[in-house]
């Protein structure tokens, strides 16, 4: 894939790329602060996932797709980013291009999701699914590694911008049900072509980062080699991917499990609501807390709250005790998500800093997790309410990893 994005970028030298807006825009964006902007997209991305993730099975149903075929469908679309991310990261430090790639991509996700109105059985469903993927799943890595650049260089708090994603996330899923009662699954289909229509306006006014463009040839090895070559960097996210993983069974059968123990449905929304709300209080205090530790102590911190909290998942039954689990949250998806951006950000030469991220993505969001939600349903069909106690054993593997990560790193930048 990377090969062909390549080629369709490359152009004759006497004839740039050309920018991705016009110049008199781009000098009217720069009155507006780069934390409004990147907060903008942030918020825009999440809007997206916000309708997508709470919604689009029920978009499915209505074209006739069962339980089996849905689970299918969704899962081979998000490994589509174990391919795509990568590729595209590659493609992006080998260019420099970041903020052109995401513009193309965010135009490619509208043309390639609008296939979907046409698109009534399995196979086209599936076809038509595996293109958005791949153009919708390396949007957000690519965004990450501009924000991340552009709030080291103008000394923005990463934490306070990213929160608005959460906030928007939470308040999209919210809106979104209430907008769709009474409507027709097709109107699912309305509602995300034109959240992804807000997620391009958001692309434009992101600041143009271009670090020096990685570059291979005899004797020089390629962003993605680097990377691999690099045992810290492995080791960082095999740990961030086992962190990220534990929460498979919370997502895919925390709602039934809490129904099963007596709760109802709106102490279970609320149950939810609390996990996104210890999640924004974590990423605005984020940058207050790095001052006492590092990155890598930070996804550490996070990997161990996990111990704590799915051990006490398993058994859990009144609600005090699961309001008190719950609010763990904001450590074991906050914490380490926050550790692994910052270390990112410190640990990682700019110059491959595009595939980095998209490695992490791949890795942590993709596979990882992607392994940890297939696993979930045949954990949880056996072990019940113990399915939580393998996710302890995630998190001690993502803790244990960290602790080393932390002792060998020493703040030296990777590759």
């Amino acid at each position: 894939m990377g090969r062909w994005l390549s080629l369709a970028l490359r152009v004759a030298p006497s004839t740039p790329l050309p920018p991705p807006c016009k110049p008199g825009a781009m000098a009217a964006f720069a009155g507006i602060p780069v934390s409004v902007r990147l907060s903008f997209y942030y918020a825009a991305y999440f809007t997206v996932g916000g309708v997508h993730l709470p919604f689009f099975p029920v978009f499915l149903a209505g074209r006739g797709i069962g339980p089996a075929e849905m689970g299918f469908l969704l899962g081979t679309a998000a490994w589509v980013r174990i391919v795509a991310g990568p590729a595209v990261g590659w493609l992006a430090d080998r260019t420099g291009r970041r903020k052109a790639l995401m513009v193309a991509l965010s135009i490619g996700t509208i043309f390639t999701f609008a296939l979907f109105q046409f698109a009534h059985s399995f196979w086209t469903l599936l076809a038509v699914g595996l293109l958005f993927g791949a153009a919708w799943a390396p949007v957000l890595p690519l965004g990450d590694s501009i924000a991340l650049t552009a709030c080291q260089k103008h000394g923005i708090d990463f934490g306070r911008v990213r929160l608005w994603g959460s906030l928007s996330f939470i308040a999209t899923a919210a809106f979104g049900g209430w907008l769709l009662a009474g409507l027709s699954s097709e109107a699912v289909f309305w509602m995300l072509l034109g959240a992804l229509a807000i997620q391009l306006l958001s692309t434009i006014p992101l600041p143009d980062e271009r670090p020096p463009p990685a570059v291979s040839g005899p004797g020089k090895r390629g962003p993605l080699a680097r990377l691999l070559r690099e045992p810290l960097f492995v080791l960082f996210v095999i740990g961030s991917g086992a962190a990220q993983a534990s929460h498979s069974v919370l997502y895919a059968f925390g709602t039934l499990h809490w129904r099963g123990i007596g709760l109802s449905e709106m102490v279970i929304g609320l149950l939810w609501a609390e996990g996104v709300i210890v999640e924004v209080v974590v990423f605005a205090l984020g940058a207050r807390i790095l001052r006492h530790v590092r990155p890598s102590q930070l996804l550490t911190l996070g990997a161990a709250a996990g111990v704590l909290r799915w051990t006490g998942t398993a058994y859990a039954t009144e609600i005090w005790q699961l309001v008190a689990l719950q609010a763990l949250h904001g450590a074991t998806f906050g914490c380490a998500y926050l550790g692994a951006m910052y270390f990112l950000q410190r640990a990682i030469a700019p110059a491959i800093a595009a595939s980095a991220q998209s490695l992490y993505s791949a890795v942590a969001t993709g596979l990882a997790l992607g392994l940890g939600l297939m696993s979930a349903g045949p954990l949880y069909a056996l072990l019940g309410a113990h399915a939580f106690l393998v996710m302890t054993l995630l998190s001690a593997i993502g803790a244990v990893l960290g602790l080393l990560l932390s002792r060998k790193w020493g703040e030296r930048v990777l590759g």
